[in-house]
């Protein structure tokens, strides 16, 4: 992927109007810190981690086929009464091991309870996420952790889900692949599958896919395949052994075809499959292989839009692209072409609606589609990289788009393993960070990459030529990953913080503000934020950093998040918001903000009781004493570092007093 470095430097101060959490005028702040523009806030100024909004739970509903398969043609693995008495009991259970058909045990477990539907749980939204009301009483769901990491939920998110499951009446199953990935709450309901017999779930495959001519297939299965089919084999296997038995009943394979092909390695059968494919089939193939049982007309959608990418790559600079010719390429033809196939199911949202969903026929082949296109042509990395981190695509499937990073990182040899993060990382805007932020903590906890990812945050945080690196460095350390040392984490905040470039500021202020949503880190915070405003941060970035966060901690910008008021810091934490509030005040130029801030409550208060109220509010935080003493002495004192507006601050205090004596 080429390098973005050039034009970093040139657009470092273009930072997104909705995060731009330092505020910004024209001037300069304390002489040589570029960075640090102050002035009046403005903007709808949103703080998240991650994403504005949860996505839909409910993304699969079970149709009338697989309900009747699972019920009519089950082959019961080991341990399955057990998982079936764990559920009618607990009303949760998780099942693990892998290669023993947890999904299709899972539906079958929710068909024998008697759910009224049975429906796949987003696999991207965390588990302890789930809503009462996003779930509907006697349904059953399934949650599919697998490709979730060492660390899929927690203690605390299960006995949340839990609770959510009771109150409102229905099922869930949770796949894991190994028992220790749940964790101590979830012990007593973990439930640890043995496969099932191979064979019995091939006949049984058999009897679904030829009712009315079973005993050719059979004797095929018997006497030509079994002999590769091992007791305990996986399921898919078991399948396939059965789709191919009945292929040569139907004179479509011989049997030593057949016979090949069950013992074809995934890989080689990949490999074989790819040949010969139109740049249309590679692009549909690889959006299938990333969006694997995601709805058909959104694949299509994408898909088309990775085909245009690779089409105008190749086109000299001084051609345009010709448009593909409308009806060139049927659904059904494509579909077979790359061996895929639908399912069309009930709407998992809206009652009466219908949608389709596509997948590959073999189970498996989704991982080794995406590893070999990407492995075998490096000039198309670049553009399926583009593609995979497009907007569009990561509002609606960031976490798919992660779980293919990991594969990249971790499976495909490469010199520089984080080449493609590195890249992402030197790029403005916040499109990347919570993708970047995911993939480092995959990385680190299901990888055992710890290492590498600490050095790849390391570069970014010293490297002062590239502030868009810093800026997803401090992105990093601000999200639960990097809160988990949080002494660490401050640490490397202060050092990016140093840097007077705007955007690398701008990712500390975010960083730490983040990091207050967790109430057992205030302490920490709120003492490393005071420290910051000394005096050595005068000549770099810290100190108008520190005095950018007084802001938003004490209460000035008008667009503050509810979550932040609703903290209340001012009361749990009176000292160390008091000492910004009055640092923030003594600033000649941060101090300009608060009193046009102060200025404007003043005036508001006479007929707005919440602009009233928090006037009060952040009057005594810079004030003990609002009488006409106390509030005198007080004026005297920010007057010298703000003579010109003394009249301003007598306004604002007045004004604050008589709100107190009213109330």
């Amino acid at each position: 992927m080429s390098e973005a470095a050039p034009a970093e430097n040139k657009d470092a101060e273009k930072v997104e109007p909705e995060h731009r959490l330092i505020p910004t005028t024209a001037n300069t702040a304390h002489g040589g810190v570029s960075g640090a523009q102050v002035g009046t806030v403005t903007g709808n100024i949103t703080i998240h981690n991650g994403v504005a909004s949860q996505p839909d739970l409910r993304v699969l509903r079970a149709t009338d086929d697989e309900i009747n398969e699972v019920r009519h043609h089950f082959e019961p693995p080991g341990h399955f009464r057990d998982a079936g008495r764990a559920l009618i009991d607990k009303r949760v259970v998780v099942l693990a091991g892998p290669g023993t058909g947890r999904t299709y045990t899972a539906r079958r477990l929710l068909v024998d309870l008697g759910a009224t539907a049975v429906v796949d749980a987003n696999r991207d939204r965390p588990l302890g996420s789930f809503q009462a009301d996003e779930l509907r009483s006697g349904e059953g769901y399934v949650w599919d952790a697998t490709e979730l990491g060492e660390r899929p939920f927690t203690d605390r998110e299960f006995t949340q889900c839990l609770g959510v499951v009771r109150s409102v009446g229905c099922h869930l199953v949770i796949v894991v692949d190994r028992r220790t990935q749940a964790p101590s709450a979830a012990a007593d309901h973990v439930v640890t599958l043995l496969a099932p017999n191979a064979l019995a779930v091939a006949q049984e495959t058999i009897r679904k896919l030829s009712p009315d001519a079973v005993e050719g297939p059979t004797m095929v299965l018997k006497s030509d395949l079994a002999p590769v089919l091992a007791d305990r084999d996986p399921p898919e296997k078991a399948v396939r052994a059965a789709a191919l038995a009945v292929r040569v009943c139907l004179g479509e394979l011989t049997a030593s075809e057949a016979l090949a092909q069950l013992e074809e390695d995934v890989e080689d059968a990949v490999a074989h499959w790819l040949r010969e494919w139109s740049t249309l089939e590679y692009s549909f193939s690889f959006a299938v292989a990333l969006l694997e049982n995601q709805p058909y007309d959104e694949v299509v959608t994408h898909a088309l839009a990775l085909d245009k990418k690779i089409r105008e790559a190749e086109l000299p600079e001084d051609k345009k692209l010709r448009p593909r010719r409308v009806f060139d390429s049927s659904k059904e033809q494509l579909l077979r072409d790359v061996g895929a196939t639908t399912v069309v199911r009930k709407h998992p949202k809206h009652d009466g609606l219908r949608e389709e969903t596509v997948r590959f026929e073999r189970q498996g082949w989704a991982a080794v589609v995406l590893r070999r296109l990407w492995r075998e042509y490096p000039m198309a990395q670049e553009i399926l990289c583009e593609w995979m981190c497009a907007p569009a695509m990561l509002r609606r499937f960031r976490e798919a788009t992660r779980r293919a990073l990991c594969a990249f990182i971790t499976e495909v040899p490469a010199h520089d393993p984080l080449r493609v993060l590195d890249n992402l990382a030197a790029r403005g805007g916040v499109t990347y960070k919570p993708l970047i932020a995911s993939t480092l903590q995959h990385l680190a906890d299901d990888h055992r990459l710890a290492p590498l990812v600490e050095q790849a945050l390391e570069s970014w945080t010293k490297n002062k030529g590239s502030p868009y690196r810093q800026w997803t460095a401090a992105w990093v350390y601000g999200s639960p990953f990097g809160r988990r040392d949080v002494h660490h984490a401050l640490a490397r905040l202060g050092r990016i913080a140093e840097s007077t470039n705007y955007a690398a500021q701008n990712g500390v202020v975010y960083a730490v503000l983040s990091m207050l949503e967790d109430r057992h880190l205030h302490t920490a915070v709120l003492d490393q934020v005071v420290s910051w405003t000394s005096g050595r941060g005068r000549r770099n970035g810290l100190r108008p950093v520190s005095l950018a966060l007084g802001l938003w901690i004490a209460g000035f910008p008008a667009h503050r998040p509810r979550w932040l008021e609703d903290l209340h810091l001012e009361a749990t934490h009176p000292r160390q918001v008091r000492a910004l509030a009055n640092m923030v005040m003594g600033d000649d130029q941060f101090g300009d903000v608060a009193i046009n801030r102060l200025s404007a409550l003043a005036v508001e208060s006479r007929w707005k009781p919440t602009s009233a109220a928090r006037l009060v509010r952040l009057a005594t935080l810079i004030c003990d004493d609002l009488s006409w003493w106390g509030r005198r002495a007080t004026v005297r004192r920010l007057a010298r570092c703000h003579p010109t507006r003394r009249t301003e601050l007598h306004r604002a205090f007045r004004a604050a007093r008589r709100v107190q004596r009213r109330d």
